[in-house]
């Protein structure tokens, strides 16, 4: 109750303090003089922690999309961040395009790990290279650059923990533009296996899913492309041993 209080707290003064009503959450304030800086890490964490809801997290999201003068994320952790937000508004077409343009563009350019910094903005000989002096302290192998190893998993696939220990456990897929996923979740009580398929319209999904008895599992399905119902056909949902 402590924390939650405070908590409200913090938010409320957020809200009043640093909110632009012609543009959105600016990173800092003196008194009355405003910064002029507006940045995709300020307004991602304003997304994922709750500070902005209802009307101004959409138009986070749409001026995030829209405004070429905004300062971008800078490194595959905030970009991550940016995509969490995505998935957690229900943006999940925009948070995947995000992941191909950006993580994609790193591996066009000969990345096999997660790099701490990437600008996909720089020209294509532009490689952070480990000896260079301009790169001194960039590691090529950064574990907090890795946001699409969860995300993908946890969104796209849509495999999420309610309870500690998957004991329950939610199969919230968002597809966006995706044909198919496939994937298994390793857990505590055993190895959780999805597979869900869409037809060429998107207007069916087919799911195949095997769970340990321990387990529960909760489905929140996305509505079909022109559809208003369901049909689950319940031998492809089968608890393992």
């Amino acid at each position: 109750a402590f924390h939650r209080k405070h908590a409200g707290v913090v938010r409320k003064a957020i809200n009043d303090r640093l909110w632009d009503d012609w543009r959105i959450f600016i990173d800092c304030r003196t008194r009355s003089l405003y910064s002029k800086k507006v940045s995709v890490p300020t307004n991602a964490l304003a997304l994922l922690c709750g500070v902005a809801s209802g009307a101004r997290a959409k138009k986070i999201i749409q001026y995030l999309s829209e405004c070429d003068t905004v300062t971008p994320a800078g490194t595959p952790f905030m970009t991550g961040l940016f995509a969490k937000a995505l998935f957690h508004h229900d943006r999940g077409a925009e948070a995947i395009q995000m992941i191909r343009e950006y993580w994609g563009e790193m591996i066009r350019r000969g990345a096999t790990t997660f790099w701490e910094e990437f600008d996909p903005r720089t020209p294509r000989t532009c490689v952070p290279l480990s000896l260079d002096d301009n790169h001194s302290m960039t590691s090529l192998c950064r574990g907090w650059s890795g946001g699409p190893t969860y995300l993908l998993p946890a969104y796209a696939l849509g495999v999420r923990p309610i309870s500690p220990g998957f004991q329950e456990f939610l199969i919230a897929p968002q597809p966006g533009n995706l044909a198919w996923a496939e994937g298994r979740i390793p857990t505590p009580r055993g190895e959780i296996a999805l597979r869900w398929e869409r037809d060429k319209r998107h207007a069916s999904m087919r799911i195949s899913l095997q769970f340990p008895r321990s387990c529960q599992a909760r489905l929140e399905l996305p509505v079909p492309a022109g559809g208003k119902h369901f049909e689950l056909n319940r031998t492809l949902l089968k608890a393992g041993r």
